[in-house]
């Protein structure tokens, strides 16, 4: 696993999450800037080294499944590059129809400012524009202020989408006719108004009373937008059984998530905290074969840590 993959000419570069993030379109397609006008990641988590992680965990195991049936090892390769541009298939992929009323737009757009020497945040303004699905698909798929907090809408059927038109009286509202012009201004406008008058309404319960009336009305995709540092404590999260408690050595009590999966015959768990620096060096290396004269030769030129002043290695 690195940063920009193994062939490309960009493959020997140093790089990071943000960086790749950057590099590949992830930053921009947040379309967030600072007080100064510079870009600004929309994601508070590592999504490119998470999203590599796991996608290469994935390609061991089936390599190992694949051993187990040819006895025939092989290479598995993992990059940020690759697990960001698989992230974003639907903005990066070439479509000729929609590419002609969109994106090819939207890039004459860019490349006129940019030649001109705009700057970022005219660029975000340019690219946001056009980019996405619609404001009359919006309605239904995007976020609202709640009257405690933000809440989502996240229909993509018209089944979903109808049941939130119930709820919110906007059973008028036409963006599901098969002549709609998502580009008509015109259009655009009265979604905009829509918009609007689906706020002031929302405003007026909690997101809890809006998932009720939801449930009621037939039901649709909404939430209320929480916190990543609340999850830990979430009733459904914790019955899940997605938080484990577990001990480390040096910071003591600790509540982590959970194994990605479950299973049933090999039952998935969280056996320890994560390591000190060092701790299991030796035990790894004495398993791929390495000598105990050439760990210690190692050892004595700084290239391993010793860790044999630290607790039982277990």
């Amino acid at each position: 696993m690195n940063a920009f993959g193994f062939h490309g000419p960009e493959a020997p570069r140093a790089g990071s999450d943000v960086v790749v993030q950057a590099y590949t379109g992830l930053i921009a397609g947040g379309g967030q800037v600072d007080e100064d006008g510079a870009p600004r990641s929309a994601l508070s988590i590592a999504l490119a080294d998470h999203m590599t992680g796991t996608a290469s965990a994935m390609g061991i195991a089936a390599a190992l499944y694949h051993r187990a049936q040819t006895g025939e090892g092989q290479l598995v390769r993992g990059s940020l590059l690759r697990s960001t541009l698989f992230a974003q298939g639907s903005a990066v992929m070439r479509e000729p129809v929609t590419d002609a009323s969109s994106r090819d737009v939207m890039m004459a757009q860019l490349e006129a400012i940019r030649a001109r020497g705009g700057d970022y945040a005219e660029q975000v303004a340019a690219h946001n524009e056009r980019r996405g699905l619609g404001a009359g698909f919006n309605l239904y798929y995007g976020g609202y202020q709640a009257k405690d907090g933000g809440m989502f809408f996240g229909a993509l059927s018209p089944a979903g989408r109808d049941t939130i038109r119930r709820a919110v009286g906007a059973e008028t509202e036409r963006s599901d006719d098969p002549d709609y012009d998502v580009y008509d201004p015109d259009n655009i406008a009265e979604a905009r108004e829509w918009k609007r008058t689906i706020q002031e309404l929302i405003r007026t319960r909690t997101a809890a009373e809006w998932r009720a009336i939801l449930d009621e009305a037939g039901g649709a995709p909404v939430s209320q937008v929480q916190f990543a540092e609340e999850m830990s404590e979430d009733e459904h999260v914790q019955a899940e059984g997605m938080i484990w408690d577990i001990e480390h050595e040096i910071t003591g009590p600790q509540r982590v998530v959970g194994p990605i999966v479950e299973m049933e015959g090999t039952p998935t768990r969280v056996p320890q905290a994560a390591p000190p620096l060092g701790r299991h060096t030796h035990e790894i290396l004495e398993e791929l074969g390495v000598a105990e004269e050439e760990r210690a030769e190692l050892l004595a030129a700084g290239v391993i840590r010793d860790d044999a002043d630290g607790p039982s290695r277990q």
